[in-house]
């Protein structure tokens, strides 16, 4: 009903607004005629004025005579006048020109020269050609009744003119011309009058007019867009208050469903789950059965919500439950734990086989292909399992253990099944200890910079470094392995690389004034940073405010940086390239190699990881592996370096197979700041 007035009043308004626009528009071309009418009148007088002005010079001379020739001829209107004619001495004649005839002629040159009609007329015509048309008949008869100016539109030759006129009054000097047409002093002898054109003035008005008209319109259009928007806003409005109180009735008679399922996909959610596990637990307990809490989250639900949206990524985990659902008893509860995560119970007799062999079942059900909409997808399951009453009689602790060993088997890799142990408990209490002592120890200077030489084998000389961060905590010193995936879970990676990035670059200006040259500095750069937008931008302004040359710079990847987002990666790494930096993929050979992606990418160098070097000389794969990893970088013109170097054994394999840069324990260990000094200082380098 609300919005039916709303329509009904936008209607109005609309009808309302264009008939004002409507009436505007015609009185303004109607004034606007007018004026063009008035306009052209005064004109028309101010020409009048001159005309007269013009007889009253003549009519002050009393004529002129002038000399017979082919452009002035006797006037025959004259014959009467014993005076028309004089015979000069010399035999040549002259003629007389009466003001009137004077003022015709001066009529006839302005005619053609100003496109307007000048006449002189009256009701006893001398020359037919000055016989009064209708319109000065009419003018002729309101003299005589006093009027002193006619003026209006008329018709000449079917085109429309304004014209004006006035009395011409017989004087004492027009009687001795005019006396044969009965004029006397002060009798109306007729009028002289000026007709302009009014077609061009017209045209013109009209252009412009089409231009106010064209404004008018614009105005128009304007204000219905305005009252549309307006009423469309209000029956917005008007729509949300409506869709508000229905959806509060909704959301009255359906509280219960709110609050126990998810609205989505209509699952139960976490709160019904807990509930209903209850009562699993109970008969568990009765009749002694072994019950489980399964946690599971599929690898590409995010791929498949970045190509098909969001609804797309719930049909998807809809349909991944109701394969669960052919899987398990009736009994058993499916829920959707949070966005991209399931949870259901498995209730299984005393053993525990039962159940692991139900979730191998589930696991291969899982991994079937499936459609969804035009694509099929081939779901990648993990899954993270508790057992009652082994783990806990909790079904908080139970649905917590198993989210923890959820996490542990997704940062294993692969698909499958992760049971709770003690030792996930204890790996999450670590976790929880790292992470927040990894928060401190940022602004209490706990992490440091240690460098490690890179070498050329062949002359022993110093070619570079790899800079390593370290944490000396509290509780002692925590390996790089242990706090730098916790960084990169908990977002502390990019404060962390960026102290990196400025203590690196500041310390490889300070060791370039000290070598003469260009000393440079491998960093490493984490896949987290990469995908910061800010990135390049921040390295700019490093290397701008400590001064070191780019070339100097050599950022270190590893693989799965450029599996992620490749084409993003090939525009950071080309944006660095361009700036002069270094790039090398680290640790090359242990994560998703592709000579597709080395073939793209700008890269500098390719650093063998130390798993390859450590039995280098002892076992052939490792060599065949390296061989073909040094075979692979030169091909691609790129430079390659070994880590891990700890024997002379390795140090001659790698030489053999013309790999000269190396970096490890056999040179020396990563050192600290002031330390790596003193070992500069006491070997030789050769600049980059």
């Amino acid at each position: 009903m609300e919005t039916r007035f709303i329509k009904r009043n936008t209607l109005l308004f609309i009808g309302c607004w264009t008939l004002l626009l409507a009436l505007a528009t015609g009185l303004y071309l109607r004034n606007d005629y007018h004026h063009t009418i008035e306009g052209e009148a005064i004109r028309a007088r101010t020409l009048l004025e001159r005309d007269l002005l013009y007889r009253h010079w003549g009519t002050s001379k009393g004529g002129i005579y002038v000399r017979v020739n082919q452009n002035n001829r006797p006037n025959p209107h004259l014959e009467f006048l014993p005076q028309r004619d004089l015979v000069l001495a010399d035999g040549e004649t002259l003629t007389l020109v009466t003001p009137s005839s004077l003022t015709q002629q001066a009529f006839e040159l302005s005619n053609h020269a100003g496109k307007t009609l000048s006449k002189i007329t009256s009701l006893r015509v001398m020359n037919p050609a000055n016989r009064p048309d209708r319109w000065e008949l009419a003018a002729i008869r309101q003299f005589k009744q006093g009027v002193t100016e006619v003026s209006g539109v008329d018709s000449i030759d079917n085109r429309s003119y304004v014209r004006t006129m006035r009395p011409f009054i017989a004087e004492k000097r027009c009687v001795g011309c005019h006396a044969d047409q009965g004029y006397d002093i002060g009798d109306i002898q007729g009028g002289m009058s000026v007709s302009i054109p009014l077609e061009p003035v017209l045209n013109a008005a009209r252009k412009n007019n089409q231009l106010i008209v064209a404004m008018i319109f614009f105005l128009w259009a304007s204000g219905i867009f305005g009252i549309t928007w307006q009423f469309n806003r209000l029956k917005h409005q008007t729509e949300l208050v409506v869709e508000q109180e229905m959806l509060r009735d909704l959301a009255e008679n359906s509280l219960h469903y709110m609050s126990n399922f998810d609205r989505r996909t209509n699952l139960p959610n976490r709160f019904l789950f807990e509930n209903r596990f209850q009562v699993v637990l109970r008969e568990a307990e009765e009749h002694n059965y072994r019950a489980a809490v399964v946690a599971l989250e599929t690898r590409n639900f995010r791929r498949i919500k970045g190509t098909n949206g969001e609804s797309g990524a719930d049909l998807y985990l809809k349909a991944c439950a109701e394969r669960l659902a052919e899987r398990l008893h009736s009994d058993d509860i499916i829920a959707r734990l949070d966005e991209n995560r399931l949870v259901f119970s498995l209730l299984e007799g005393e053993d525990q086989l039962g159940i692991t062999k139900v979730l191998h079942e589930i696991n291969d059900a899982l991994s079937m292909p499936l459609a969804l909409g035009r694509d099929t997808t081939y779901p990648v399951a993990c899954m993270g399992v508790s057992l009652y009453p082994d783990d806990s009689r909790d079904s908080s602790e139970l649905l917590h253990m198993a989210v923890a060993a959820l996490d542990r088997s997704l940062a294993r890799g692969g698909n499958g099944f992760e049971m709770y142990s003690q030792a996930l408990q204890a790996e999450a209490l670590e976790y929880l200890e790292i992470e927040t002592g990894l928060r401190k120890a940022l602004e209490q200077g706990e992490l440091s910079l240690h460098y490690q030489p890179q070498v050329d084998a062949r002359d022993g000389k110093i070619v570079g470094a790899e800079a390593l961060l370290r944490w000396d905590s509290a509780n002692g010193t925590i390996p790089p392995d242990k706090f730098i995936p916790i960084a990169e879970e908990c977002g502390l990676i990019m404060p962390i690389g960026t102290w990196v990035l400025q203590t690196a670059c500041r310390q490889a200006a300070t060791w370039n004034r000290l070598t003469g040259g260009c000393f440079p500095v491998g960093v490493n750069v984490s896949a987290k940073q990469f995908s910061d937008p800010t990135l390049v931008d921040q390295i700019d302004d490093i290397l701008k405010s400590t001064g070191l040359p780019p070339e100097c710079l050599e950022i270190e990847i590893t693989e799965g940086t450029f599996i992620e987002d490749p084409q993003k990666t090939i525009e950071i790494l080309t944006d660095l390239k361009v700036r002069g930096l270094r790039v090398a993929i680290d640790d090359f050979g242990t994560g998703y190699s592709s000579l597709n992606y080395l073939k793209r990418f700008p890269i500098d160098r390719l650093k063998i990881d130390r798993s390859f070097v450590l039995d280098l000389d002892s076992d052939e794969d490792d060599r065949v592996i390296v061989s073909l990893i040094i075979g692979i970088a030169q091909e691609l013109g790129m430079d390659i370096i070994a880590e891990g170097v700890e024997k002379t054994a390795q140090r001659d394999v790698l030489l053999g197979m013309k790999c000269s840069t190396m970096q490890g324990y056999l040179y020396s260990r990563p050192l600290a700041t002031d330390a790596f000094t003193s070992y500069l200082q006491g070997h030789p380098t050769r600049h980059g």
